[in-house]
């Protein structure tokens, strides 16, 4: 499937990946340049050149989420390992197609395949489910992982999302009849981690729904809305302020999940109802509320085509710039990429920030001799003609 989108080069646009029914667009680059996702055959990339492009033969389909590193070099996924003869938690270098694993997962590894579903922007932590049934974090510095344990004795907790300094983790802990109660792993002062289950303020038997998402500076942990609380609606908690529910819900009644937020918090990205198939996806901002995706899309000059739901918008670049997710529309189901940067950009502006400047050159020099999108002269390879031409232009696009 074409993209679909303005006709300006330079507009923002709404890029329609192609009618693959369960696959979903889950994470990109800093700079919206390189965007992630997996389906039933396992993760793949896309950036606008080379549009969508299987991973499959080196990375597997497995559960978890698609995650990419800053720079849109690194993905989180899971790979069989030769080594240990098993799957195991994968860091794949998407320039190179190598593999390396991120190594032990805590204890009872041999019991059942790790899953990953989130990573720091640097890949230098990394957070899931551990084959021993157990929310775990792995850390490069310390080159193994932790098993962050459970207060349900004998019962599962999952990692689903970590800040940007790895000094909260935030998922879900079984309880005993099997309610994903929301979990929040907080490290100390001496670099462990201690948990604490979410209930409301007004009544601590309450129970919260998973936790999915936290804000990059730590500081709100969001989550999945329960139908007898507050109409459904997601929620956000921090320490100085325990539970608040966003209100309104914008659709009655309907149950709302945070899937992502910007460093602050004062930007998430929501869906409510039935996910890709039948809910609708929300933008919502501090100073207005929640707002439809396709109307804050459209207040940005994007274009939407009749029958498209940007449904399940499912993260964000760090600048919220960058929206991805799964459409439905007439086609059935298709990963999405809503790029909201306008403005002129040139060659040797790599990152699309309408300036030709140091921030580029890092990057060319960082891609030095591979094929990436710092490949200014199409020859597929980044080299000293690549950085001519980035010099050539100089300063501000025309």
């Amino acid at each position: 499937m074409a993209a679909l989108a303005a006709d300006s080069a330079h507009a923002a646009q709404l890029f329609l990946l192609g009618a693959v029914q369960q696959s979903w667009a889950e994470d990109c680059s800093s700079d919206g340049t390189v965007v992630v996702g997996r389906d039933l055959a396992g993760p793949w990339y896309w950036t606008r050149d080379s549009w969508v492009v299987p991973l499959n033969s080196v990375a597997i389909p497995a559960g978890g989420q698609a995650r990419v590193t800053a720079d849109g070099r690194t993905l989180l996924c899971q790979a069989f390992d030769p080594g240990t003869a098993r799957t195991e938690v994968m860091l794949l270098n998407i320039p190179t197609l190598s593999v390396s694993p991120v190594g032990s997962c805590g204890v009872n590894c041999v019991i059942r395949p790790s899953t990953a579903w989130d990573m720091t922007r640097d890949a230098s932590t990394v957070v899931g489910l551990g084959s021993g049934s157990n929310a775990f974090g792995w850390s490069a510095p310390a080159a193994s992982a932790r098993n962050l344990g459970t207060l349900y004795f004998y019962k599962p907790s999952r990692a689903n999302a970590v800040d940007d300094d790895a000094s909260v983790i935030v998922g879900w802990n079984d309880d005993y009849n099997g309610f994903r109660q929301a979990a929040v792993w907080r490290r100390n002062a001496t670099g462990a981690y201690t948990q604490q289950n979410l209930t409301t303020v007004s009544d601590t038997t309450l129970k919260l729904r998973e936790a999915m998402a936290v804000s990059g500076n730590g500081t709100w942990v969001y989550g999945i809305g329960r139908g007898d609380v507050d109409s459904g609606v997601p929620w956000r908690w921090s320490v100085a302020t325990g539970y608040q529910p966003i209100l309104p819900n914008p659709m009655g009644s309907a149950i709302g999940a945070i899937t992502a937020s910007n460093h602050d918090g004062s930007m998430l990205i929501a869906f409510f109802g039935a996910g890709a198939a039948l809910g609708e996806g929300y933008v919502w901002l501090a100073d207005r509320g929640w707002l439809t995706l396709e109307s804050f899309a459209t207040e940005r000059g994007v274009v939407i085509p009749n029958g498209v739901h940007l449904a399940l918008p499912l993260n964000m670049s760090e600048d919220g710039l960058t929206i991805v997710g799964t459409a439905r529309g007439d086609f059935g189901m298709s990963p999405f990429v809503l790029d909201l940067r306008s403005g002129a950009t040139c060659a040797g502006d790599i990152d699309r920030d309408g300036v030709v400047n140091a921030s580029d050159i890092g990057r060319l020099l960082g891609d030095w001799g591979l094929d990436t999108s710092a490949d200014l002269t199409g020859d597929h390879t980044v080299d000293g003609a690549d950085l001519a031409r980035l010099l050539s232009a100089w300063g501000a696009c025309p």
